[in-house]
């Protein structure tokens, strides 16, 4: 019994190491996502001054 809910524990801890690497995997992609889009959101307030003159 008591092995059996040791096993449980650790299935459950290791569920929650990966869901964090695959959380972590994921703020990555969304910082280089959101850094991408501020690039262009200067380059086309760029653009679009530069159409104004």
């Amino acid at each position: 019994m008591t092995s059996k809910c040791r096993q449980k524990k650790k299935e459950w801890i290791d569920e929650l190491i990966c869901k964090a690497n695959r959380m972590s995997s994921e703020n990555q992609r969304l910082c280089l996502l959101n850094i991408q889009l501020k690039e262009e959101v200067l380059y086309l307030k760029t653009q679009l001054l530069m159409y104004k003159e």
